[in-house]
């Protein structure tokens, strides 16, 4: 069976040596953190973050990090999509916090820099009978004669409900699948 994949291991290994080149030019001593085993910190809430500003300079750093790390996203690294969406909710007005939190995940994606996002021609094997076993599609006398083969369209959604401890907005997320492929996913905090 043949499958059409995309992996985006050159854009993180570029993102990086980027990154790297970036700290030390700065000449701060700032380094990225030694272990990451997860894109997120363990019980940070970045929304509590009570870290000093960030000045003007290292706004535009953190910006420009959160615009490459949704590029990540966007390229098949969904498994921090949820990060991502919390980083960049503190665009406007980011904490050294949330730029530790940033390092973080990209010394997570430089450790799991090899992904792939794989479109698998094949149907995968949805028992309907278990999700539909009393619906019924209408379809109208005069609909035209369906051509081609079948197609599957799944939507998996979920929210944290509240998630955010200071303002109590929900982030919601979701993935949607045609037949065995991803083809679209999200992660965003709910306005009011």
């Amino acid at each position: 069976m043949n499958a059409w994949s995309a992996s985006p291991g050159k854009y993180v290994q570029e993102a990086m040596r980027n990154l790297e080149t970036y700290l030390d030019k700065q000449g701060k001593g700032i380094k990225l953190p030694k272990r990451a085993t997860a894109p997120w910190l363990n019980d940070y809430m970045s929304e509590l973050d009570d870290m000093p500003e960030l000045g003007a300079e290292m706004i535009s750093h953190y910006q420009s990090l959160v615009g490459i790390l949704h590029w990540m996203v966007e390229l098949g690294h969904m498994e921090m999509i949820v990060e991502v969406s919390i980083l960049a909710s503190h665009m406007a007005m980011p904490h050294e916090g949330h730029l530790l939190a940033a390092y973080h995940v990209f010394l997570y994606i430089k450790r799991h820099h090899i992904s792939c996002l794989v479109f698998d021609p094949s149907y995968p094997e949805i028992y309907k009978f278990v999700f539909m076993s009393h619906v019924q599609e209408a379809i109208p006398p005069n609909a035209p004669p369906p051509l081609g083969k079948d197609m599957d369209l799944r939507i998996y959604v979920d929210s944290d409900h509240a998630g955010n401890k200071s303002n109590h907005r929900s982030r919601t997320g979701f993935f949607i699948y045609t037949n065995s492929d991803l083809i679209m996913w999200t992660s965003k905090t709910r306005q009011p």
